[in-house]
């Protein structure tokens, strides 16, 4: 795992305040049990969850599998009911825009210019072109909305009525 830097003040001085454990299943549908280190900002005082690549933020099933599905890949293989596909679908279509905003954001942050051919193709291949096409690109973009504090929150905590 890369260094600590806190997302929110991106100060890298933390100190582990304790772990909790977090289930995973894995895309041969084996169900691992991870430890997951709860790090304490010691400049803003927050507390963050230090997430392997392979985890996407309120997701059980690793992000290989996920990748896979939004890819349109064999489905016989993933070990998620037809119901769950469609939801990881609309999860993804509803936060792609939000995506490629962050990573354009990243880009402009890390180099200060973007490049000059405008990206092309749907919010997939955009996302894909910024990232890489290389497989872990959900990781890659996971990973980069987290560290920039701009990981969309579930949003049925904010339901009202």
């Amino acid at each position: 795992m890369e260094p600590f830097c806190c997302p929110l003040c991106h100060s890298d001085k933390r100190t582990v305040v304790g772990s909790r454990n977090r289930k995973l299943i894995r895309n041969t549908g084996e169900k691992i049990v991870l430890r997951i280190r709860r790090l304490k900002c010691k400049n803003c005082v927050k507390i963050h969850h230090e997430l392997p690549p392979e985890v996407v933020p309120y997701k059980r099933h690793e992000a290989k599998s996920i990748e896979d599905v939004l890819e349109g890949k064999d489905l016989l293989d993933t070990p998620a009911d037809e119901y769950t596909l469609k939801r990881w679908r609309k999860w993804f279509a509803g936060l792609t825009h939000h995506l490629l905003g962050v990573l354009t954001s990243a880009l402009l942050k890390s180099s200060g210019k973007m490049e000059k051919a405008p990206l092309t193709g749907d919010a997939l291949q955009r996302i894909r072109q910024t990232v890489g096409n290389a497989p872990g690109w959900l990781s890659r973009v996971v990973q980069t909305a987290i560290k920039n504090n701009s990981w969309v929150q579930t949003r049925s905590a904010f339901h009202t009525g």
